[in-house]
């Protein structure tokens, strides 16, 4: 399910669920100018991108209609990136201009129980740079190898993300520039597609990645790349017998391209594994999940991890959360979303695993192939852990931050939040250079 993100609100874009947005209208017009002699009419720009979403929340699904309406009343003037799952819309960021509350419903006594929520934006006008162009010495020193060639100086540069994750999921580069030296078509050759690209901006490397796809976006062009090759989706059918989930995951690197390296796996040979017309990325995610692990793909190797043991490694830098670089610091506890106890069962075996802070619990049958009450224990750690991994995570939003990649310990200081006092597992991190911001999700370690 796709993930839509703006400032410190996040909702899933699908109608069919509660504080799922509805809808997404995203506009903008060109200016034109017509010569009284000539009768010409030619373009001089465009107007401010627009937007508006609808969505809705009720107090049967553990929303709050008044206190999000008051959230969001108080968020109007902010101005922040929206992303729609890895996609950043517009071409700068936007400012909420408007919130007015739709279809609520009241109690007796006047709580509102449910609403519907229209929300409206336009962007921050700021951001558009004079004559639409950036200066390049107001940047970092950057190099963006495409070829092997470094075509940072002969294009204007816009906009240049990287976003990491640590866990099952391709890194993502995208890069909006305009070609003003008019080269992007000797560049692309017309085999752009799986052409090797790679970014350093202020000691951050982005490794070997892919051009996923390069496409005109409000007069510039839009680059997204990914660190896997395009093919990673490609489905597959297969059955393997006596097999590790580090045997799969060399083979399925092997058959993208990619180097392969495991880390504290457990490698426990299971006697049958079937991929089902599914991708192999999706599939090895499944795999993963079984058995507690994860992977990372980065500059050209596919990454296998013990997960527990990488989330319980050794603290590197060190991040005091209550110096004013950090700009906004969001925790979030979902702790009435946390299973207590979990069983996994198959046929006559059955295993169970715990979490004594939690009370809810969970009960899955599965089909894996499994020979022993020990192996459901195994299993149901494992989903117990995918369950609850993100009860305790914190968004932290800065100044471009080095020396912290995705999958790195971090050592949390604080003496206004003393409960994020501790070390933290960074899963996901994004560094927007252009504006040299850098926002990284983390969360408190498990011990199983």
């Amino acid at each position: 399910m796709v993930t839509a993100e703006w400032d410190s609100q996040k909702w899933q874009v699908d109608k069919n669920i509660i504080r799922g947005i509805e809808e997404i209208n995203l506009s903008v017009q060109a200016r034109t100018e017509t010569d009284k002699a000539s009768k010409e009419t030619k373009c001089t720009g465009r107007t401010l991108e627009k937007m508006d979403i609808t969505f809705s929340t009720a107090l049967t699904v553990g929303g709050n209609p008044k206190q999000e309406q008051d959230t969001l009343q108080k968020l109007c003037g902010t101005s922040a990136p929206f992303y729609c799952g890895e996609e950043q819309l517009g071409s700068n960021d936007f400012i909420l201009t408007r919130v007015d509350m739709q279809e609520g419903t009241l109690t007796g006594k006047g709580e509102i129980i449910s609403a519907r929520f229209s929300l409206s934006f336009i962007e921050d006008s700021s951001q558009q740079e004079k004559e639409g162009i950036k200066e390049k010495e107001n940047l970092p020193k950057i190099k963006i190898m495409y070829e092997g060639e470094d075509i940072f100086p002969t294009i204007s540069l816009y906009g240049l993300l990287y976003t990491q994750y640590a866990e099952n999921h391709a890194d993502v580069l995208e890069i909006q520039f305009n070609d003003t030296g008019k080269n992007w078509n000797k560049w692309d050759n017309g085999k752009m597609k799986d052409t090797e690209i790679s970014v350093e901006a202020e000691g951050i490397k982005t490794g070997k990645m892919w051009v996923y796809s390069c496409e005109p976006e409000n007069g510039k062009f839009k680059l997204k790349a990914l660190s896997v090759p395009s093919n990673y989706n490609s489905t597959t059918t297969k059955s393997w017998e006596s097999v590790t989930l580090e045997d799969l995951g060399q083979e399925i690197a092997s058959k993208n391209s990619l180097s392969f390296k495991k880390f504290n796996t457990k490698g426990k040979t299971r006697k049958y594994v079937h991929q089902d017309n599914d991708g192999d990325f999706a599939f090895l995610k499944k795999r993963c999940e079984l058995e507690g692990a994860c992977f990372v793909v980065y500059d050209g190797t596919l990454n296998l991890y013990d997960e527990k043991e990488i989330e319980n490694g050794k603290s590197g830098v060190e991040v005091n959360i209550d110096d004013e670089q950090f700009t906004s610091v969001i925790p979030s506890e979902k702790v009435n979303l946390a299973i207590g106890e979990f069983t996994v069962k198959n046929g006559r075996y059955e295993g169970k695993a715990t979490d004594s802070n939690y009370t809810l619990i969970k009960t899955q049958v599965i089909d894996e192939a499994v020979e022993s009450n020990a192996d459901c224990e195994e299993v149901a750690t494992s989903f117990l852990r995918q369950k609850n991994k993100e009860i305790n995570t914190i968004e932290i939003k800065t100044d471009l931050l080095k020396g912290v990649s995705a999958g790195s310990v971090i050592a949390c200081k604080s003496e206004k939040k003393p409960t994020w006092n501790t070390d933290l597992f960074v899963f996901k991190l994004r560094h927007d250079i252009t504006k040299s911001k850098t926002t990284l999700w983390a969360r408190k370690p498990l011990n199983y």
